[in-house]
């Protein structure tokens, strides 16, 4: 999704019951990259994950077109053009 799509699908999902979904901040995705694993690298107590990059909802400094993203294959941070597509991991 790009990622003002990503963020719309976090806030308008409903799953397990729950419907204040909501897509993470860099800090966020940071804090369940497990550094002592690789392809994947996430926390195993996530399932479901690609080791593709993901879509924080922090914008970029520099670029306000840009937004901050993780690649759960290596742990490593990017920051692209938010019509790029990206996957997503709803948090609440």
């Amino acid at each position: 999704k790009a990622w003002e799509e990503a963020i719309n699908y976090c806030e308008n999902l409903t799953l397990g019951g729950y419907n204040d979904w909501y897509l993470p901040n860099i800090n966020q995705l940071y804090s369940i990259i497990d550094e002592n694993k690789y392809d994947p690298t996430i926390d195993s107590t996530f399932q479901n994950v690609v080791s593709k990059s993901y879509w924080s909802s922090t914008t970029a400094a520099s670029n306000n077109s840009d937004a901050w993203e993780i690649s759960f294959e290596n742990g490593s941070d990017y920051w692209c053009n938010k019509t790029y597509v990206r996957n997503v991991r709803c948090v609440r």
